[in-house]
């Protein structure tokens, strides 16, 4: 396995649906067969939209914004109302006006907002403190919409959020005109067979965000992935191992929701799923997180991770807990057998939107540097 050329060769933005996020699936594809490893694509359908026009206008004023993908076209003017909250006072305000946030929306809080009556959502990313002004590009999320109606939604940078409340803006006109259509996402999924029918689900996501090349976020976990393959695919296994690298998962983890979808009648099969997700250091520090049924069992297994590691002269630091929304979290909630479930309860927000960071930097250049 060539790292250098696992970098290189997918050094650039290759984000859901795209042209390049399918040239990034058949590489790696290639890559598991040049193990000698059989590999095959997996596609499943993800909604797309090509933006033709997209304007903001405040008090008159145009500012730059970003339309989020499939939130429909059309106009919509109304007053600007700034809600830092999604407390139940904070909603009762948002009739009528264009709602300027400062988080994401997922099934609940958009569906809140919608019965409090929204015309149109304006959100902010990116940080006042940096000179940087890339707007990432987002989508208006089916899962998130469910059965309730679209608005017109918006990005605009944290700078141009900050001056709009500021400067007292009255009035906002949102203008997008889009075309919507059913695109194409792929899994990548490669086997090694074990001894026992039962097998082990190795899974990482290739697609990128529209500001990242994908190098630590998350080539670095699929070159893991193929690591993994290349040592263990000559050895006698007691478990089989199955890769999955997982399409669109920076639009709602939508290669492993389709993965679970597709092979619900399988999982029962799957005794353990383990997802690398940004896989390297981070501060200078090796950082493992792990999910488990409950928190006593999470410690049980970082403590004997940790007595391996330390064996090696690593200095671990360790996470318990949540370890974010990755593709591991489908597996866990799709999985019968709870030992395998991270949670028994319903989860907050599983279909929020991804935090907004600046992945501008994340190339394969600065990843060689160790910037």
């Amino acid at each position: 396995m060539n790292l250098s050329n696992i970098f290189e060769s997918t050094d650039f933005v290759h984000a859901s649906g795209t042209k390049e996020e399918l040239q990034v699936a058949e590489f790696l594809k290639a890559q598991c067969e040049a193990l000698g490893v059989p590999a095959r694509l997996e596609a499943f359908r993800v909604a797309m939209g090509e933006i033709e026009s997209a304007h903001l206008f405040a008090d008159g004023k145009e500012i730059t914004c970003k339309a989020f993908n499939c939130c429909g076209s059309g106009s919509v003017e109304g007053e600007l109302y700034y809600m830092p909250g999604m407390d139940p006072v904070s909603l009762a305000g948002a009739k009528d006006k264009i709602v300027l946030l400062d988080q994401g929306v997922g099934f609940f809080s958009y569906h809140d907002l919608m019965k409090a009556g929204a015309k149109g959502l304006i959100f902010q990313y990116g940080n006042v403190h940096y000179p940087n002004t890339d707007i990432d590009q987002r989508d208006l999320r089916e899962a998130a919409v469910g059965e309730e109606r679209k608005v017109l939604c918006a990005m605009i940078h944290s700078g141009q959020a900050m001056e709009l409340v500021k400067n007292k803006v009255k009035n906002i006109r949102l203008e997008i005109f889009q075309h919507e259509y059913d695109g194409e996402s792929h899994n990548v999924i490669a086997e090694i067979p074990g001894k026992r029918e039962e097998y082990i689900v190795l899974s990482a996501h290739y697609d990128t965000t529209s500001l990242s090349h994908g190098a630590y976020d998350n080539m670095s976990g699929c070159a893991g992935l193929l690591g993994i393959m290349e040592q263990l695919k000559d050895k006698e296994l007691n478990y089989g191992l199955r890769f999955v690298f997982c399409g669109s998962e920076e639009r709602g983890l939508l290669g492993s929701k389709a993965y679970v979808r597709d092979h619900e009648s399988e999982l029962e099969k799957a005794a353990l799923n383990i997802n690398l997700d940004m896989i390297g250091t981070y501060l200078g520090k090796f950082i493992a997180c792990v999910s488990a049924e409950d928190n006593k069992l999470a410690v049980k297994s970082l403590a004997l991770l940790e007595k391996k590691l330390r064996k090696r002269g690593l200095h671990p630091l360790f996470i318990t807990g949540h370890t974010g929304w990755t593709d591991n979290m489908e597996f866990a909630f799709a999985h019968k057998n709870e030992l395998c479930s991270p949670f028994k309860k319903r989860a907050h927000d599983p279909n929020a939107l991804y935090d907004a960071y600046d992945e501008s930097d994340d190339t394969e250049e600065n990843a060689k540097s160790g910037f």
